[in-house]
């Protein structure tokens, strides 16, 4: 009888020292948790700036250390034949304007931009340089169009 005695003993000893093993892994709740560094897309397009709005918001993205880029995601709609220039100046005064020079490094684009009028050759080089692609073209040349695909 004296051993079983002791055998629960040593079960209930080897459970318990199992089970505060188990408990001591478990993570508090006020401790902070490790976020991994990420991207953050915002999304946006010819009607369409308001991921943008509080600009705040945009800021506070941008100064976070936990953010490796701003992806500025095309919203891949029609621009209803825009003059680059006038998308430029958008982006530009809707968000570029918000952008510290020392963050400028984080601002990645991706997307395409659809149904555009190249009226400024810089104006277009500045948008590809940014990283968006542009498809169904008009080049506006000495007063006529010529549309390209």
């Amino acid at each position: 009888m004296k051993t079983i005695f002791c055998k629960q003993k040593i079960l209930i000893f080897a459970l318990g020292l199992a089970g505060a093993s188990m408990l001591s892994g478990c993570k508090d709740k006020n401790e902070p948790q490790i976020v991994q560094p990420h991207d953050v897309v915002y999304e946006f397009g010819r009607d369409n700036f308001d991921a943008f709005s509080p600009s705040y918001n945009f800021i506070a993205t941008l100064d976070s250390a936990e953010v490796t880029n701003v992806i500025l995601q095309s919203d891949e709609k029609s621009w209803g034949y825009f003059g680059v220039s006038r998308i430029r100046f958008d982006i530009e005064q809707e968000i570029l304007i918000f952008v510290k020079p020392e963050k400028m490094h984080k601002i990645k684009c991706r997307g395409t931009l659809y149904d555009v009028n190249i009226n400024n050759q810089e104006d277009s080089a500045f948008l590809v340089n940014m990283g968006f692609k542009l498809e169904n073209i008009v080049y506006e040349k000495q007063g006529t169009n010529q549309k390209q695909r």
